[in-house]
């Protein structure tokens, strides 16, 4: 059975006044699903969705002509899925940008313990949000405790060059990982063994023999299925050369 809203309860989901809801019925923007016997409006939450994508056009300054003309038709499931597409990825981007932010604080946060001094630097670019240099820093969110440590102690004890230098490493080689596939190297010919073989030496120099960090290494591995940020998208694609080896930490050196 359909549920009904009167006007006033449409309004106060979607916080708009009653006046408004009039006032979109008389210009044909919203026109109510049904009428009492009395002829007051009723709505549904078919109705709710279109006012509430009403209401984020206008917060975004449109006109009410230009907002008609941005209205997508909600009996089109394609548009519908369009539009959650678009919204989707919207919030992950969001997700992405307060995950790398939060991991910053967390590395300035220790970098000050181990220093007792504040880069003011890195600070202002994390109350700025211009984090030029960190776009993989957002990982380091989704770590446990004992990597986060590892990775803020290795590299507050090196020079920012000697940090970059290694992220540029190990990017390169997961680069170089995702072009062998395309270019139908397989992990078993002797040049897809080479670039195995150079992005294990790049993780054992990042673990500094410290075996204990594999446990959490591979479940970080695990978490970035869930994502799609720039990081987790480059490893997943390269997962075919990344996992071609069995047991492939117990050849790391301690």
């Amino acid at each position: 059975m359909q549920k009904y809203m009167s006007v006033s309860e449409i309004a106060k989901e979607a916080n708009v006044s009653v006046r408004t809801l009039q006032y979109y019925d008389k210009s044909g923007l919203l026109k109510p699903a049904s009428y009492t016997e009395g002829g007051n409006r009723l709505y549904t939450d078919k109705e709710l969705v279109i006012l509430l994508q009403i209401k984020g056009l206008k917060q975004l300054g449109l006109s009410l002509t230009e907002i008609k003309r941005q209205m997508v038709s909600l009996d089109e499931p394609a548009k519908v899925l369009e539009i959650l597409e678009k919204q989707k990825q919207s919030i992950q981007e969001n997700i992405n940008h307060l995950q790398s932010t939060l991991s910053a604080i967390f590395v300035l946060e220790l970098e000050i313990k181990n220093s007792n001094e504040v880069n003011f630097s890195d600070y202002a670019k994390i109350l700025s949000g211009t984090q030029e240099s960190w776009d993989h820093l957002w990982a380091v969110g989704i770590m446990k405790q004992d990597l986060r440590e590892h990775i803020a102690n290795k590299f507050t004890k090196t020079s920012s060059a000697e940090a970059t230098d290694f992220n540029n490493k190990l990017m390169g080689v997961i680069d170089e990982m995702i072009a062998a596939q395309n270019n139908g190297i397989t992990p078993q010919s002797e040049a897809g063994k080479a670039i195995i073989e150079s992005f294990w030496k790049i993780i054992n120099v990042f673990l500094d023999g410290n075996m204990d960090l594999i446990p959490s290494l591979q479940e970080f591995e695990a978490d970035l299925e869930n994502h799609t940020g720039e990081f987790a998208t480059k490893w997943k694609q390269a997962a075919q050369f990344i996992n071609a080896q069995p047991n492939r930490y117990e050849g790391l050196n301690p």
